[in-house]
């Protein structure tokens, strides 16, 4: 298997990779992978600037709070102990293997507002990245998304809880509908979601009502066509609706 799945629609601008064969992340390193969200919420909370942008998004406080939201300024390198010892080697090695950091040490993210994107167990198996300033280089794409062979759940806790849940193409668009009340506002993101992986999600959970927003990408479109599938086949009612608001992303 290829360590890397890259596909581009040139049309939107829009990039997703997904790291897959990495090797299964450990409790303490999933501290370590927390700790580099917590620092990248840190930069959102202190930057002005930063907020207006994500307020611009759609996206109000409350939900960059209850989410974690991040800003990526490039400085989480330098918030690290010095590479040379073992902590800071190992901290800077870990995010290079799931890809937060590129080979040359450079932030993946950087300018982009991320979202963690977590299992239903709680660990962060993924980020979803969105620009909200110029970047450098129009060739990275609107986002990109590294995971374990897994499936990234952006507001799992709804999952968890809710009786009807509104799933969404990407936790961008599933964080302006919960800035706007609906706290039922999901998203799933992975590589081929697989039946196995619906069932682990979803299983013996309360949710019996799924809405599915409509997506514009045809490739989305398909995904969502055979989540409805995977869902219906666990006695899940589920149909396709059109966003109750604008939403972008």
């Amino acid at each position: 298997m290829m360590n890397t799945h890259i596909h581009e629609h040139s049309e939107s601008l829009l990039a997703t990779q997904v790291m897959t064969g990495i090797e299964k992340i450990t409790p303490s390193e999933q501290v370590m992978i927390h700790q580099g969200f917590d620092y990248y919420h840190l930069c959102l909370k202190c930057s002005l600037p930063a907020q207006d942008l994500v307020t611009k998004t759609g996206i109000n406080k409350s939900a960059a709070g209850e989410f974690n939201l991040g800003y990526v300024n490039r400085t989480l390198g330098l918030s690290l102990p010095d590479p040379r010892s073992f902590d800071g080697g190992s901290q800077r090695g870990l995010y290079q293997r799931i890809g937060l950091f590129k080979v040359t040490g450079h932030e993946r993210f950087r300018w982009a507002l991320v979202f963690p994107l977590y299992d239903i167990d709680g660990n962060i198996v993924g980020v979803y990245g969105y620009w909200v300033r110029k970047r450098s280089s129009q060739n990275e794409g609107a986002f990109v998304l590294w995971n374990f062979d897994d499936v990234g759940i952006f507001n799992p806790q709804a999952v968890k809880k809710s009786e009807k849940l509104l799933i969404c193409s990407t936790p961008l668009q599933a964080c302006q509908l919960w800035s706007r009340g609906y706290r039922h506002a999901i998203s799933l993101m992975g590589h081929e979601i697989t039946y196995e992986q619906v069932q682990t999600i979803f299983k013996d959970k309360p949710v019996s009502q799924v809405e599915l927003i409509q997506p514009n990408d045809l490739i989305d479109r398909h995904q969502f066509e055979q989540l409805k599938l995977y869902l219906t086949s666990l006695g899940k009612s589920c149909s396709f609706i059109d966003s109750p608001i604008a939403i972008n992303g």
